[in-house]
Formats: C-alpha cells, sequence, structure tokens
C-alpha cells in the first residue's frame, strides 16, 4: 500500500511549519482511491516522493521543494491505456501566497522513460509567476519547453484520436507565460518518420 511521513517542527500560535513529507511504495490500491472517481486506473504505478514544506501566516504563504518518482508508471482513463513508461520523475521548487493571489514555480523538470530510453524531457528555463488576482501584476515571460523522442504513433493512437495512426515522430512543445500567466502561447514543431495522416 505504501507508507507516508511528516517530521518537523510546528508552532501552532504563529501557523508556522518546516515540514519533511516522504511517501513510499504509494501503488494503485491508494492512487485508485481518487482515480475511481475520475474513471482512472493506475494499474502497476509506484510512487516514491521527498519534500519539504515550510507554512507561515496559518498556511496563507507556501513553499515547496522535492522529487516525485514513478518507477513503473501506468494509466489509463476507461477503457483507453496510456503505454506503460519505465519511469516517470518531477523534480520541482514553488512558493504560493494566497494573500496576494501568485504562485511563483522556481523549478519544474519533467522526464519519462520508455523501454529503457528517453521519451520526454523538459522544464521551465526561468521561474514562471503565476497570479489570478484582479490587480495585474507585473512579471517576465516564462517558457515552458518540453521535448518528445521517438514517439510510436501506433502505441499513442488511442490518445492521438485519429489524426495520426501509424509512424513515428519527434515533436517540441513550447508554453510561453505571459503577463503572469493571464496569456499563453503554444508553439508545436516536430518531424515525422512514415506517418499516416486520416485526411477524412
Amino acid at each position: 500500500v505504501g507508507t507516508l511521513s511528516v517530521q518537523g517542527p510546528w508552532n501552532l500560535k504563529e501557523g508556522s511549519a518546516q515540514l519533511d513529507i516522504a511517501m513510499e511504495g504509494l501503488d494503485r490500491r491508494v492512487l485508485n482511491l481518487a482515480g475511481n472517481r475520475m474513471d482512472l486506473n493506475f494499474h502497476s504505478t509506484v510512487i516514491n516522493s521527498t519534500n519539504h514544506l515550510v507554512l507561515s501566516q496559518f498556511g496563507k504563504q507556501a513553499e515547496i521543494s522535492g522529487v516525485i518518482r514513478s518507477k513503473p508508471f501506468q494509466l489509463s482513463y476507461g477503457r483507453v491505456s496510456m503505454p506503460a513508461l519505465g519511469m516517470l520523475q518531477a523534480d520541482y521548487q514553488a512558493r504560493i501566497d494566497l494573500q496576494a493571489n501568485r504562485l511563483v514555480v522556481e523549478r519544474l523538470q519533467l522526464i519519462a522513460h520508455q523501454n529503457e530510453r528517453k521519451l520526454m524531457e523538459g522544464g521551465i528555463e526561468k521561474p514562471m509567476v503565476l497570479a489570478w488576482g484582479k490587480e495585474e501584476t507585473q512579471a517576465p515571460d516564462s517558457t515552458f519547453k518540453m521535448e518528445f523522442t521517438d514517439i510510436n504513433a501506433t502505441e499513442w493512437q488511442p490518445w492521438l484520436g485519429r489524426f495520426v495512426r501509424e509512424g513515428r515522430a519527434d515533436l517540441n512543445v513550447d508554453v510561453i507565460s505571459r503577463k503572469a500567466g493571464r496569456q499563453l502561447d503554444f508553439t508545436l514543431t516536430g518531424s515525422g518518420d512514415r506517418l499516416k495522416v486520416p485526411l477524412l
């Protein structure tokens, strides 16, 4: 089933805490408790994670950093299954200020392996600011880049729908956050080999 441990000092008077949170061996029996409501099944997925969480002002401000890794990772939505990944990992650092209505993602790196090779790798090049308040927040643009290598369209066809049926492809996806996340621009580039694309 897995284990969850939380260690660190609390100050209830000041509403602050510095916690080390670890999850080890969380499998489908735990993940599906939440996933079943959305028709998700995590199959052979096993998740391990280490995090450091700093809370202040009774949770109105928080900072978190950590790594979450699933080895393997397998997910299905209803009757549609995603090809199993040998490893999926996220490395992150972020801080949120609920009073200022702002989230700052300091670090975000993603990587996935399939059949002992790198399938996906990406992350942000510099901190990304996301704001949702009424007042406009000044923040520099930030880009999230994702690179997919040698995607087998046949394996991923249920998720690609009717757009691609066969072949292999390399894809690059850029998401540019402007105006503190109020404007998002997407760019998709790539190359393919023996792709079969239905015209109708």
